[in-house]
């Protein structure tokens, strides 16, 4: 007489992770958006680590209820990686998504500051200081993306370019890595009296630095 088979075990239903993942995807999507298309600003550095909260809740109530869910642990990884590069390299994740270009024509119209949260940011400065004299500072940072600023011929700079993940290139120098900081001095450049001084910074991505 043979013994009946047991019945197979009934896999771990993943909806519940999936709602959870969903939720903070549009959570996500809806802060992007209202920072890219109003004046809103989204408080990123306390709205991450909340999220991430709230995975790690999701993922003990996964793991006494025995349900597996890797997209859940995928995604929270993710998190805190840009958590960590976020706050170790003082990188905003404010400033919108998608593909900026600001080319000031004046210096009046040049800002101190310029910010992404992901995307490809490119600051063109050669009209703003092609003929400019003096002193000039300016920061640029992007949270996950490309940082590129454009710098007149002839304009002595010192830049400053951290990324955290990712590449530094100004002009023929390069490096590359994980918390990747560089410095660079131009020949022409006085502290004294003229020149352009850049602090440009990228969580995970690239920094270029280039003449135009």
């Amino acid at each position: 007489m043979t013994t009946p088979a047991a019945p197979a075990p009934t896999p771990p239903s993943p909806r519940s992770g999936r709602l959870v993942l969903g939720g903070l995807l549009v959570l996500f999507g809806v802060g992007w958006f209202l920072e890219t298309v109003s004046d809103v600003e989204v408080p990123w550095s306390v709205l991450l680590p909340s999220i991430l909260i709230l995975v790690g809740l999701a993922l003990i109530a996964g793991a006494r209820s025995a349900r597996r869910q890797p997209g859940m642990v995928t995604f929270g990884i993710v998190l805190t990686v840009m958590l960590a590069l976020g706050s170790g390299f003082d990188v905003t994740f404010g400033g919108g998504i998608g593909q900026r270009v600001e080319d000031p024509a004046t210096v009046a119209q040049l800002e101190r500051e310029y910010e992404l949260g992901v995307g490809d940011l490119t600051v063109d400065l050669t009209e703003a200081l092609r003929d400019a004299a003096g002193r000039r500072e300016l920061s640029a940072h992007v949270g996950i993306g490309q940082l590129t600023v454009v710098v007149p011929e002839g304009v002595g700079v010192r830049v400053d370019g951290k990324a955290g993940i990712g590449q530094v290139t100004v002009f023929d120098e390069q490096q590359g890595g994980l918390g990747v900081e560089a410095t660079f001095t131009s020949e022409d450049y006085d502290a004294a009296s003229s020149g352009l001084d850049l602090e440009l910074e990228v969580g995970i991505g690239q920094v270029v630095v280039r003449s135009g």
